[in-house]
């Protein structure tokens, strides 16, 4: 029965949020874009707004959730370096179970005092009302996989791809903004047969992404996010979320200095190893709704 009803919760929740998003983001946020035109804003500058924008905007959305379903989020910088390291942009790398994550990553990125964030994004994102104007003239990297445009060639996909990262990599330098990857490439739903981790997906899909990022941003340091859900893996969908109805999300971010490219896979590797633990911890706290 309390799922059915959490059910509920989350589809009013999802409601809430696309009135929130036309009225509260979209329109206000498209209409400050028109007045920077108007008044030749730079384009450095619109695009550090309209990434910040979008960051916040995402962070705002958890009032919904802590409102309609009970959801509230703890962001932790667990041994916070940035001190030490300094004034610098980050690559942030986190794992990926939901769409809502949508959410959590924001809240971390703001609550870490970096809201320009860039992040490398499918071209299915093009496809969904609202969302894809609003990632227009972000400095986002958006790449076509396969899958998005089955009649292009693999030659002319990968070439529109280098060209689209170089851009992305150019402009994250020249405007000392962070940026963000999922390694893992889609959203974890279970431990597949012979898997080396059991809570978090292979980070092998975004290998070769990191290691380019380590390579062409030699001045950022490295931001390890883990979405540290209470339930246990499963499902794909908004609506797989009803089990964190009344629960409280921890995230925590660790800050590293720049890593190198050549160490970037075993960088990698750890940083999910230690994600499968902290998660096999934390759902050993947290069993499964009945």
């Amino acid at each position: 029965m309390r799922k059915y009803v959490n059910l509920i919760r989350i589809g009013i929740a999802i409601v809430a949020y696309l009135v929130v998003l036309l009225f509260g983001v979209y329109l206000p946020g498209m209409a400050i874009r028109a007045w920077m035109a108007a008044t030749r804003a730079t384009m450095t500058d619109r695009r550090r707004w309209n990434a910040s924008y979008i960051a916040r905007s995402g962070a705002m959305l958890k009032g919904i959730s802590r409102l309609i379903m009970g959801m509230d989020i703890h962001v932790h910088f667990p041994n916070d370096a940035r001190e030490s390291l300094g004034d610098i942009p980050f690559v942030y790398v986190s794992n990926h179970r939901s769409v809502i994550d949508g959410v959590f990553l924001p809240v971390a990125t703001v609550r870490a005092g970096h809201a320009n964030i860039r992040w490398v994004v499918k071209q299915g994102v093009r496809k969904i009302p609202l969302i894809a104007g609003l990632m227009e003239g972000c400095g986002y990297a958006i790449v076509i996989r396969r899958k998005d445009m089955e009649k292009l060639s693999d030659e002319t996909r990968r070439r529109f791809n280098r060209l689209a990262m170089r851009k992305f990599f150019r402009l994250a330098r020249d405007e000392a903004a962070c940026v963000g990857l999922f390694p893992e490439g889609e959203r974890f739903v279970g431990a597949k047969d012979g898997a080396k981790r059991r809570f978090v997906g292979d980070p092998t899909p975004g290998k070769a992404s990191f290691r380019e990022m380590c390579a062409e941003l030699p001045c950022h340091g490295v931001a390890v996010v883990t979405v540290l859900w209470p339930t246990p893996p499963g499902g794909k969908t908004v609506f797989d979320a009803a089990d964190l109805c009344d629960r409280v999300v921890d995230i925590t971010v660790q800050f590293h200095p720049h890593v190198g490219p050549e160490v970037a896979d075993r960088f990698l590797e750890d940083a999910y190893d230690r994600m499968d633990g902290d998660l096999e911890r934390r759902l050993a706290r947290s069993p499964r709704y009945g």
